[in-house]
């Protein structure tokens, strides 16, 4: 027999939304390759689902409150890869 939720329940239970690299261009209106390289430099989260990387939506809009990109340097200047 399927259970049904209530409303109660339906409002804890918690829904994630999953967006594709080409998704979260369109959402940041920036190229593929921005998107790659914020991934890789840590300013975007992402999750592997089996091949494929989906970006939580929690992480594009951690992403937007902060401001954006981190601009972290070096004692010399120089930007942090």
């Amino acid at each position: 027999m399927k259970k049904t939720l209530s409303g109660t329940e339906k409002s804890s239970v918690l829904v994630l939304q999953l967006f594709s690299i080409a998704e979260a261009q369109l959402k940041l209106s920036v190229s593929r390759p921005t998107i790659l390289r914020l991934l890789a430099h840590g300013d975007l989260r992402s999750i592997r689902v089996g091949r494929a990387v989906r970006i939580p939506h929690s992480s594009l809009l951690n992403f937007i409150e902060k401001g954006g990109e981190r601009h972290i340097q070096t004692e010399n200047g120089s930007p942090v890869q």
